[in-house]
């Protein structure tokens, strides 16, 4: 009998959202993070809201493009990743209602870099056709960032660095 009322109230209680919260939660940190390797070892996975496992071995492989092809060069490279759904679902990449409240830009985005936390927040299909563009594209944001060279026109630079690379658009 208690069990049903646990589920009775669990069923009607509404799911407490936050606003404003754009790092992950802790209980949406992986217990662990994960690594990627070689001049990226210092690049983290705190969220991956996947059922698969990440493709480590693509991650590490774009990243280390991105490093080693960014014009800026010097410490170790540190940033985190959160890999996320790209609905407008709470806590995913599109929860401009919550979880980005306070992001400057309200339209729906592909993904999303913020210096305030060091994090980049990227899709979590690494199978879509895009996600190589987004995620060197984000990283060039990161870099810059990191090395203390982010400017106004870093929206350009990043489209420019991507395209550099083969990448398109």
């Amino acid at each position: 009998m208690k069990f049903l009322f646990i589920l009775f109230l669990s069923a009607i209680t509404p799911e407490i959202k936050t606003p404003g919260h754009m790092e992950p939660f802790p209980e949406d940190k992986l217990s662990k993070p994960i690594y990627l390797t070689d001049r990226c070892s210092n690049v983290s996975i705190e969220e991956w809201s996947n059922k698969s496992k990440p493709d480590i071995k693509k991650l590490s492989k774009l990243c280390n493009v991105a490093v080693n092809n960014f014009e800026k060069q010097g410490k170790l490279f540190r940033w985190q990743l959160s890999f996320l759904p790209d609905g407008y679902c709470y806590r995913c990449l599109n929860d401009i209602e919550y979880r980005f409240i306070e992001r400057s830009s309200r339209h729906y985005i592909d993904a999303y870099t913020t210096q305030t936390y060091r994090y980049s927040f990227l899709p979590n299909d690494l199978k879509n056709k895009k996600f190589d563009l987004y995620f060197i594209h984000e990283l060039y944001h990161a870099l810059s960032m990191f090395y203390g060279i982010y400017d106004k026109d870093n929206e350009e630079k990043a489209w420019a660095f991507t395209r550099n690379l083969g990448l398109g658009e």
